[in-house]
């Protein structure tokens, strides 16, 4: 991988089957650490439409501690208890936001809910299995890169948690992938903007590898109508960094022959460096979206990020490219998602939160109108 290419993951954390645990996680795209709650819903089981069949064990490949029972059954039918608390979904105010400051995506959702657009989340291990993504997952299409694990359609969690090496942890797909088209009305957890969408997971950014990433970038490019990155160059320094040539190269030809000729929508993150140090002053120096390769060329969306109240947050950066903002974390309130173990979380944020619920968007425009 290019020196210059920098991915941010997130810890997790194991979670009990019906109970919450408090554990501190990393702001993804950002050196900020924050309390995490993982709400309970912990231990549900995997989900989709058709009869209950015999139990299959899956797992991230040789050497993972993480081995997942996959048990495809019915989806449920009803409310889901975190919809509530997911204020970019519909903010009434809660937490001190202002009310209306949201997507407005529900109030579409009578028309189109996503169906029939595929979303690639290009991150690191997703938890596929999830009871809130596996009735969307598009069987057999999903890829992993993991040593071990290359070829395989589980790009799954590896390691257990490791309180002594957050960092090592792969949470941060998962947030991501739930943020897009997390399963509605099925009981459980939240939504996500577009929970109809169809789910196809690849976990490129284990290896750190370009060519992988490049890989990922146009695989299925003539199904996959949309490529979520959250990730990005470095947003710590103030400096530019070039994506690498295979890497641009691969989203110029996504974007104009994917999806049938009409191309294919690579959505990005404008970055978390909007504070990243003080001066001498006590201000912030700030990182600027513009010097990122992979959101300052033509054909990216670059997405930014707004609070609870429809204001800037403190990491976010300037850029002339930033194309669009959605609803992210700001200083008291962040967003539900869900996160591994089949559990959810409060706590995710920056623009790694923004950009999914834009390729959200993104899916529902085009349920609406493929062209």
């Amino acid at each position: 991988m290019s020196p210059r290419s920098v991915f941010f993951e997130s810890p997790h954390v194991s979670c009990p089957a019906a109970s919450a645990l408090r554990a501190l996680a990393m702001i993804p795209r950002s050196a900020a650490v924050a309390t995490a709650m993982l709400l309970a819903g912990c231990g549900g089981g995997s989900g989709s439409s058709g009869s209950t069949v015999d139990p299959k064990t899956v797992s991230a490949g040789p050497g993972c501690d993480l081995v997942y029972t996959l048990t495809r059954s019915p989806v449920l039918n009803g409310t889901d208890p975190l919809l509530a608390q997911q204020w970019h979904l519909r903010n009434i105010g809660q937490s001190g936001g202002l009310p209306g400051e949201d997507l407005r995506a529900i109030d579409v959702w009578g028309t189109t809910r996503g169906e029939g657009v595929r979303v690639a989340v290009i991150d690191d291990a997703i938890e596929v299995v999830h009871a809130d993504l596996l009735p969307n997952l598009v069987d057999g299409a999903s890829r992993s890169y993991r040593t071990g694990n290359r070829g395989s359609v589980w790009p799954l969690p590896c390691k257990a948690p490791d309180a002594l090496n957050p960092e090592s942890e792969e949470v941060h797909g998962t947030a991501v992938a739930g943020l897009v088209l997390g399963r509605d009305d099925n009981t459980l957890g939240g939504a996500g903007v577009a929970p109809r969408a169809s789910l196809v997971a690849f976990d490129a950014l284990v290896t750190k590898q370009d060519a992988d990433i490049v890989d990922a970038l146009v695989r299925d490019a003539a199904d996959n109508a949309i490529y979520q990155n959250s990730w990005g160059a470095s947003d710590t320094d103030g400096a530019l960094h070039a994506a690498a040539p295979s890497v641009t190269a691969a989203i110029r030809s996504g974007i104009e022959t994917g999806r049938g000729g009409r191309g294919a929508i690579y959505v990005f993150p404008g970055g978390n460096g909007g504070c990243f140090a003080t001066d001498g002053a006590g201000k912030c120096v700030s990182d600027n979206a513009n010097f990122d390769g992979f959101v300052n060329r033509f054909g990216t969306i670059a997405v930014c990020a707004v609070d609870n109240t429809g204001r800037k947050p403190w990491y976010g950066e300037p850029g002339a490219n930033l194309l669009v903002c959605a609803p992210s974390s700001g200083d008291t309130k962040n967003v539900v998602t869900t996160t591994i173990r089949g559990a959810y979380r409060e706590d995710f944020s920056g623009t790694s939160a923004s950009t999914p619920q834009v390729s959200g968007v993104v899916a529902l425009m085009l349920s609406a109108n493929p062209s």
